[in-house]
């Protein structure tokens, strides 16, 4: 068993080398589907090395857009405000 902690905002994925595995996540916030946000695992400007040849993909994942489409409204949905000065 091992456990990795991924902070919120972090754009993260996995994929599983042996069969019979299992993923677990805890979240730091109710499930929310319209929050939640990806990018394909094979996305050009990513260049991902996956270790094993990508043969399963969840329906969900299947539909994530490009970064090269969505990159400014992925900037202004992760900005985080900076405090006003006093």
């Amino acid at each position: 068993m091992r456990a990795l902690y991924v902070p919120g905002r972090f754009v993260h994925g996995y994929q599983v080398l042996m069969d019979n595995s299992d993923a677990n996540y805890e979240m730091s916030a109710p499930y929310t589907p319209n929050a939640e946000g990806g990018l394909p695992h094979d996305d050009p400007r990513l260049k991902l090395p996956w270790p094993l040849r990508v043969t399963v993909i969840s329906p969900k994942d299947c539909n994530f857009r490009p970064l090269a489409e969505i990159e400014s409204e992925l900037k202004l949905r992760m900005s985080v405000k900076e405090p006003a000065l006093r």
